[in-house]
């Protein structure tokens, strides 16, 4: 994972913190954000290669609109760039809208082994600079 370029989402501060020295223990190089439209001013700085994000955001009213700015950030960068979603919510439909973005779906409370595991099945399964568009995700896999 040396190297890694990771984003972070998290409205708690200190999640995004401890996410970030967790992947910087690991050696990513790891940037933060609390929504998504931070996450899109972030992407002037670092392009990732994977991002973690909450299921629910503040700044986002709901589940879905977090989910949409996962998407718009895919989209931005016309790379499909791996993501982990980690959520407490289990409603069957907040499930299903985790799952239509294509991204790996983690309940919490997430261990470290669990995550890093996560991490090491998104890197293994990505296809090399895969370009992506909004019509082609998928239904996430789950570890």
């Amino acid at each position: 994972m040396a190297g890694l370029k990771v984003l972070a989402i998290d409205d708690d501060e200190a999640v995004r913190m401890g996410m970030q020295s967790l992947l910087q223990s690991w050696g990513c190089e790891c940037l933060t954000a609390e929504s998504g439209a931070d996450a899109m001013q972030s992407l002037q700085r670092m392009t990732p290669e994977l991002i973690i994000t909450d299921f629910r955001l503040r700044h986002e009213q709901t589940g879905k609109q977090a989910l949409q700015a996962l998407q718009a950030l895919r989209s931005t960068l016309g790379l499909m760039v791996p993501a982990i979603i980690m959520t407490g919510d289990t409603s069957p439909q907040r499930l299903r809208d985790a799952q239509s973005t294509s991204a790996l779906l983690l309940h919490k409370p997430v261990s470290t082994g669990q995550l890093r595991d996560a991490i090491t099945l998104l890197l293994q399964q990505q296809a090399p600079a895969a370009a992506w568009s909004p019509e082609d995700h998928t239904t996430a896999v789950e570890p």
